[in-house]
């Protein structure tokens, strides 16, 4: 998880920023209101995703949470294989296994449902995004403050940054995730052991060994 968040840091989160950067000052140099266009929908991509990624994270931590029980149900019914077919308990063991892999598919096709209707916001805004700019661009041109080239070059440049925004989704869902599971595993560890000693136990002494 804390290996992920490193990665997103600095590979994927400081290409996309550099890009961002690059573009908005070439088109301010060439036109400001363009420039203002585009760095408004860039804002208003990466929030719409950061607000749906917030309401998927719940969703996530319980998917982690489900995924650490799914695996204790199954090593449990592993290690007592013996026990459980000597104790006729293997109808039991099933319904205990299928009722947590059941609540976590559940979890998983609602998580996943929610990526793809980011996935349609995100198609709805680059086309916003795509008609403003391109809007924008082809007044100025006809005011003769751009030419054809200022055109195509504002039509590159949406292409590069459509191709990295989209990655923005991914970006911020992989955040969450990886802090969804660096919390249960947290949580996991900092549980307390289920057997104490008593308040008054003595401490061992152990005279010899063999």
């Amino acid at each position: 998880a804390f290996e992920d968040l490193y990665y997103i840091a600095q590979d994927s989160l400081l290409r996309l920023a550099i890009l961002i950067i690059g573009i908005l000052i070439v088109l301010y140099k060439r036109e400001p209101s363009l420039a203002l266009w585009v760095g408004l929908g860039c804002l208003l991509f990466a929030g719409a995703n950061l607000l749906v990624a917030k309401w998927k994270l719940k969703y996530d931590e319980q998917k982690s949470a489900l995924d650490s029980e799914v695996s204790g149900a199954l090593s449990d019914i592993v290690t007592n294989s013996v026990t459980v077919k000597l104790f006729t308990g293997q109808t039991h063991e099933e319904k205990l296994f299928r009722d947590v892999t059941e609540r976590r598919q559940k979890i998983s096709t609602f998580s996943g449902n929610i990526g793809s209707f980011s996935g349609a916001i995100q198609g709805i805004l680059t086309l916003v995004i795509e008609i403003g700019a391109m809007y924008t661009a082809t007044r100025y041109y006809q005011a003769g403050q751009l030419t054809i080239g200022d055109i195509v070059l504002v039509q590159t440049y949406l292409l590069s940054l459509f191709e990295q925004l989209w990655n923005i989704e991914w970006i911020i869902r992989r955040v969450y995730e990886a802090r969804a599971e660096g919390k249960e595993m947290i949580d996991i560890l900092n549980q307390s052991h289920e057997i104490q000693d008593k308040k008054q136990a003595k401490p061992l002494r152990i005279k010899r060994g063999q």
